[in-house]
């Protein structure tokens, strides 16, 4: 092939990767600002639970699905961590994108969850960034900034280095 068919190709294929680097998910655009607060139902009681109830602890908000194999991989990892620093100051927040409890519920009753669960709405979404993903986690420190946003599984090593800096040491 000749010289004229690639020029084009190789010029949109570096403007595809220049538009990427430059626009970041808006996700990874909350990174270094406040959290914004939120107000959700805790989906065994029905209790409002927030994120300002924590305020003061390094809070670790995670966005699960019941219907997503890594949300449900990751939860033995998130009860260790729980259960690890807790005392500490740390605490974690699941936020469910379930469009029904009962299906939390029923995960609830096999897992012994030691943070709350609540349900998701759209509010709540898009003042994350639309989470494109799930699972996908926000590390928040004791002032309420986003320090972070981890994709995907969360690994309880990584994850144990992340947070023991915030609670100091």
């Amino acid at each position: 092939m000749n010289r004229r068919f690639w020029i084009p190709i190789a010029i949109f294929l570096f403007l595809a990767l220049w538009w990427t680097l430059s626009n970041p998910p808006p996700s990874q655009q909350l990174v270094s600002t406040q959290a914004e607060n939120f107000h959700l139902p805790e989906i065994m009681t029905g209790k409002v639970d927030s994120l300002s109830a924590y305020s003061g602890k390094v809070r670790l908000v995670v966005f699960w699905a019941t219907w997503c194999a890594p949300c449900l991989a990751e939860i033995p990892n998130l009860i260790q961590l729980q259960q690890a620093f807790g005392n500490r100051g740390f605490q974690i927040i699941a936020i469910a994108v379930e469009s029904d409890p009962a299906e939390v519920a029923a995960l609830v009753r096999v897992h012994p969850f030691n943070y709350p669960l609540l349900a998701a709405n759209p509010e709540v979404i898009a003042s994350f960034g639309g989470v494109s993903s799930i699972p996908t986690s926000f590390l928040i420190n004791r002032q309420g900034v986003i320090l972070g946003m981890i994709p995907g599984l969360v690994d309880y090593e990584e994850m144990e280095k992340l947070i023991l800096p915030e609670l100091g040491g």
